[in-house]
């Protein structure tokens, strides 16, 4: 029952693209100054729903309220024009039916054909069908759209805030200064960013449109004013990640809607009708058209609850996964020197300027022994080169000689060389190869790390090194193009991802088997843990499932933690809900290489959600959005032994940290969890469809 409640809790809240309950019913409250609408907008939302279900939908689909809030406003606008009647329900039934079907496959066309929303163009639709039926029911028409039989509470504010008030209110058809306030501060509680762009959408909508019809008091007392408010909110804060651009691209989209506010109401007016909120609509999908053609980098990959999530997300997962590139492997194994990286004082310049030269140097620094006139006194000459990426053999030569010291071949001379194609579609070549060494030929398939040739010292080459990039085609001689180094240690700290500079160390890690068998969590497995927190004790259980996205997550009753593996390291992206265990696993282990290596070192970026009080938090991402990444939050952890994890999670603001401690199970996840004051003791682990048991041990 709690969850169909929150169901239609959400339906009101999607109005004004807030899916928490708790708004949803006070929206639901305040609609209830008028009785009939009130009841009208909820037969909507149970209509709808139960169709839904009649045809096969799962309840899923319903949770967020995405699928009834245009229902939702049909059955209001029905309930604002209609006495309550038998025929006014029957009705409401056919129109939220009507609505919640157009829903449904407007949303399909709009999402596969041209990737955007579809806001509330469904409301539009059945919403402007149902006034223009009406004028042939002229016996259940009351004869205007809002009546006056609530009370009306004179506060003797200014005109202008008087008329941010009332449009606010008449998104929800209750143009009353009482209902705005309300509905105002709910918005401030939820999102600071939300309510801001309220403010300045309307008020800028607002003083575009006085200025062009030379009346101030007539602009504000426009109702219709409430699509400046739901323009910025939905660009400047949904659909594009908060910033000053985004807020500036808002203001222009709404000084833009101000033309079709008026030019709509005109001709809306002639067949008797009510604008309803299709400028909002028209606008708001003519500038994600456009932007999305543009790949504009603004628009999130995911849209959260709130703009300050949606943000937090955004800057965290931008420090996490920086976009480097393509990412290959390294190389070699063991230690090697990078000799010249990115634009190189060498040989890495103009379109050849992204490329990497590796080494093998001595205790001393030095690349060779003895003399060093020979080749065989370098360390790296004739050393195994292994294959950086899987994928195909497109393109190799092995006939040139390798050249000796001081007597390279002249500049331009790729020596002897080999290009992979990855499945990905790019091109990696190693170059300066040993004569007569390289292992495949042309066409075969290799896998990353297999033995592909040796290093050598052919064409224009100093001395024996590997030359490594990655470029646009297989010609040899391309041009390179971006990319990154993966999985290798150096100054002490592992990376998952990263572009070393000249001169860094950099070691090769070897797969770990046994943590990633300790990390291969299998659907329908539970873990239950004993978790103590400030004195308190408690069991609680995780089960593992798979997403609608195919992506996996650990579930508790209270929250959600998505993980997954990527390039040899376990990730946990993100915590969703009010788990604070889930949530301690997290801090506690954001990620795990799962590679070989004593006292290794690894850091993580974690989002601010997870440690920040709501207040401290929404104020600090309100002020990133204006001025850049004002806090971060980062955690430092090493191998403290086998299976043994250690860290410190620290803040960018205000000298925050906590200790962390993890300790792996033999079999299968985590023993021991501890974050802060939070510990997590592992009581048992088990498969619920086979009924199979291991023990924590």
């Amino acid at each position: 029952m709690k969850a169909y409640l929150n169901a239609i809790a959400n339906s009101y809240g999607e109005v004004l693209f807030i899916s928490r309950p708790w708004v949803g019913v006070v929206f639901l409250g305040l609609s209830f100054l008028y009785p009939n609408m009130a009841l009208m907008g909820l037969v909507a939302v149970l209509a709808s729903y139960l169709f839904a279900r009649a045809i096969g939908l799962k309840k899923g689909f319903l949770d967020s309220g995405f699928y009834t809030y245009n229902p939702l406003l049909v059955g209001f606008a029905i309930g604002r024009v209609f006495e309550l009647g038998l025929l006014s329900l029957f009705f409401t039934l056919i129109a939220s039916v009507v609505t919640f079907a157009l829903t449904i496959a407007l949303n399909h066309f709009f999402t596969h054909l041209f990737k955007l929303p579809i806001l509330s163009l469904p409301f539009v639709i059945s919403g402007s069908l149902v006034f223009l039926a009406a004028r042939k029911y002229s016996g259940l028409f009351v004869g205007y759209l809002y009546p006056t039989r609530t009370p009306v509470w004179e506060l003797g504010l200014p005109f202008w805030l008087e008329g941010y008030f009332k449009s606010l209110g008449a998104i929800f058809f209750m143009p009353q200064v009482m209902v705005g306030m309300i509905l105002a501060l709910t918005i401030f509680l939820v999102s600071r960013i939300w309510f801001l762009l309220s403010l300045a959408g309307y008020f800028s909508g607002s003083l575009v449109t006085g200025l062009m019809t030379g009346s101030m008091q007539l602009s504000f007392a426009d109702y219709n004013h409430f699509n400046f408010i739901l323009i910025a909110m939905s660009l400047g804060g949904v659909f594009l990640i908060p910033s000053p651009k985004s807020y500036l691209l808002a203001l222009v989209a709404v000084a833009v809607s101000t033309l079709f506010v008026d030019a709509v109401e005109l001709i809306w007016a002639s067949f008797g009708i009510p604008a309803f909120p299709l400028p909002f609509v028209l606008v708001t999908l003519l500038f994600l058209y456009i932007l999305t053609l543009l790949e504009f980098p603004l628009i999130p990959s995911v849209i959260k609850e709130s703009p300050e999530r949606t943000l937090d997300l955004h800057l965290t997962q931008r420090r996490r996964f920086p976009n480097l590139g393509p990412m290959v492997e390294l190389p070699f194994s063991g230690q090697w020197k990078v000799w010249q990286g990115f634009d190189g004082p060498w040989t890495h310049q103009g379109i050849w300027a992204q490329a990497y030269d590796f080494v093998v140097t001595d205790s001393r620094g030095e690349t060779f022994q003895g003399a060093g006139d020979r080749l065989t006194d370098y360390y790296a000459y004739k050393k195994p080169v292994l294959a950086p990426v899987t994928g195909r053999v497109v393109a190799l030569d092995q006939s040139r000689p390798d050249t000796p010291i001081g007597s390279p071949e002249p500049p331009g001379s790729w020596g002897n060389y080999l290009v992979i194609k990855t499945e990905e579609g790019f091109f990696v070549e190693l170059s300066h190869l040993a004569q007569n060494s390289i292992k495949v030929k042309a066409g075969d398939w290799v896998m990353a790390g297999y033995l592909i040739a040796q290093c050598g010292n052919s064409g224009y080459s100093p001395e024996p090194h590997i030359h490594l990039q990655v470029q646009i085609d297989a010609n040899i001689g391309s041009p390179t193009r971006p990319f990154c180094l993966g999985n290798y240690r150096t100054q002490g700290t592992y990376f998952h991802q990263g572009r070393p500079a000249t001169g860094d160390q950099l070691e090769s890690l070897i797969k770990s088997r046994t943590l990633t068998r300790k990390t291969a969590f299998s659907l329908d497995r539970s873990f239950t843990y004993l978790a103590k927190s400030r004195g308190k004790s408690e069991e609680v259980t995780w089960v593992v499932e798979m997403n609608e996205d195919g992506s996996s997550a650990l579930v508790s009753k209270r929250g959600k933690l998505y993980f997954g593996k990527q390039q040899n390291v376990f990730f946990v992206y993100s915590v969703e809900g009010t788990d604070p265990y889930l949530k301690a696993l997290y801090q506690a282990l954001p990620r795990l290489p799962l590679v070989e290596g004593d006292q290794l070192v690894f850091e993580d970026h974690l989002d601010l959600e997870a440690f920040f009080a709501p207040l401290a938090k929404g104020l600090l991402l309100l002020a990133s959005s204006f001025f850049g990444p004002l806090a971060e939050v980062k955690g430092r952890y090493r191998f403290d032994g086998p299976g043994l994890v250690k860290g410190q999670v620290k803040s960018g603001w205000g000298g925050w940290a906590m200790d962390t401690y993890v300790k792996l199970d033999q079999q299968l996840g985590f023993l021991v969890i501890e974050a802060g004051a939070i510990r997590l003791e592992l009581i048992e682990s088990k498969l619920i469809s086979q009924k199979f048991q291991t023990k924590g041990s």
